[in-house]
């Protein structure tokens, strides 16, 4: 009877090991980052960042980089990195660049990556651009820096697939990771952790990133200003 009275209590009572769905975890990150309201109330967003670039290819750059985000609309970031004066952007429908080696059109995942750019959450830009085959699923927990996090990987039918990790006190995300495919290089993992979050317009900002691509480069990203809703003519984010 002992034994019976166990087993009814262990199917009744909810399962440690399940947890929190992938869904309830991106909720969480969503509502920790401020709310959808909050970031609705966000048309743009401008983001001006110091830079260092270090590369086994290509040696040391630093710079400054500044951003321009429409979420859904429009994207267009300025680098200039010493002797490197890039622009890029996307305005809704085109990706571009001028770069040292002339101007070009961005598609596939590099045109991807400027339309999640320009919201301020990465689950909220992949919801609102539905891409086809849109899942999240959550894997086992890991740490990250020492500290708990939620695993979860973004799916999607043609793109490449992002592992978040979120932390699990905080409900922020502190690292992705995603294995791309570059040109004359082949297959890429890109691993970006991003920290020292602080509240702009109600809505929680990463303030650091660092983005290291296997083999190829180090990148290192401090944001010093962010300005809110200014008047910002979208003519900046054309092709050129």
């Amino acid at each position: 009877m002992r034994y019976l009275m166990l087993l009814a209590f262990l199917f009744a009572a909810p399962s440690a090991g399940l947890g929190q769905t992938a869904d309830e975890i991106v909720a969480a990150n969503i509502k920790a980052s401020g709310g959808e309201a909050s970031m609705a109330r966000i048309e743009n967003f401008t983001t001006k960042a110091r830079v260092t670039i270090e590369s086994p290819l290509f040696g040391k750059l630093e710079g400054t980089l500044e951003a321009i985000h429409a979420p859904g609309h429009g994207y267009y970031e300025h680098a200039v990195l010493g002797p490197v004066d890039q622009t890029k952007g996307w305005d809704g429908s085109t990706g571009w660049e001028h770069g040292p080696n002339g101007p070009r059109t961005l598609e596939g995942f590099e045109l991807d990556v400027m339309k999640i750019q320009s919201y301020l959450n990465p689950f909220v830009a992949q919801r609102a651009l539905a891409p086809p085959g849109l899942r999240f699923d959550r894997l086992d927990d890991a740490q990250v820096g020492g500290r708990p996090h939620y695993v979860i990987t973004v799916k999607t039918t043609n793109g490449p697939t992002a592992t978040m990790f979120i932390d699990r006190d905080t409900k922020l995300v502190s690292r992705s990771t995603m294995t791309v495919s570059i040109p004359s290089v082949g297959e890429v993992t890109i691993v970006t952790d991003t920290g020292h979050y602080k509240a702009v317009a109600g809505v929680m900002m990463w303030t650091t990133m660092t983005q290291v691509a296997e083999g190829i480069s180090t990148t290192n990203v401090t944001i010093d200003d962010t300005l809110v809703n200014t008047t910002v003519d979208a003519k900046i984010f054309a092709a050129r």
